[in-house]
């Protein structure tokens, strides 16, 4: 375990990206997150996001399992109390107001002795810039989910300088599409695999 987590720092320390760090590395993690998707998106729309947000957190080494706890047919378990390494994600479709061009794209709420509680997507924000920089707002969606679960799962809000945890997301940024900018860095990595408090 010292010797896997030595090659990690190392890695971090480098620069690395994710997929520098081999499986043999790194321990994967698995987290189940509850979905409350209140702002009326078609299915197809959210299962694309889901999607590409579960990929960006699988090369990060996390294994995600969504429970639906809204629509039609929620999950029974949604009833529950919250077990370890779960978390919540709500996407509604309005952001708080803003008077400058900027866009929050989500927020996270920690809570920093029980680990991460909620992260929050604002749809009508999403499709803003997804429309602006013509870039598919399922893409867009799904990575703005894994950048607030990252918060979650790092329980911190700050914002590194690059990867996907950086603060600011430019038009350019999109339409370049760079696969460095949308996902996670060697130190993000790190950081996730810190032991949840009280376990």
């Amino acid at each position: 375990m010292r010797y896997r987590l030595a090659l990690i720092l190392a890695g971090a320390a480098a620069g690395a990206s994710p997929t520098a760090l081999t499986a043999a590395e790194v321990l994967r993690t698995a987290i189940t997150v509850r979905v409350y998707q209140t702002a009326g998106l078609p299915s197809g729309l959210e299962q694309r996001a889901l999607a590409e947000a579960e990929t960006v957190l699988r090369d990060a080494f996390v294994d995600v399992r969504w429970r639906h706890c809204t629509g039609l047919n929620p999950s029974p378990a949604c009833n529950v109390a919250r077990g370890h390494s779960e978390l919540s994600l709500r996407i509604v479709r309005e952001g708080a107001p803003r008077h400058d061009t900027s866009a929050t794209l989500g927020d996270a709420l920690i809570d920093r002795g029980a680990g991460g509680v909620l992260a929050t997507v604002y749809f009508n924000h999403v499709a803003w810039l997804a429309k602006t920089t013509g870039t598919d707002a399922a893409v867009v969606l799904g990575r703005a989910v894994a950048h607030e679960l990252g918060h979650l799962l790092m329980r911190t809000l700050v914002h590194p300088g690059r990867g996907l945890m950086r603060p600011s997301w430019t038009p350019g940024e999109l339409r370049r599409n760079r696969a460095a900018d949308w996902a996670f860095t060697a130190a993000d990595v790190v950081a996730m695999r810190q032991p949840w408090p009280g376990y």
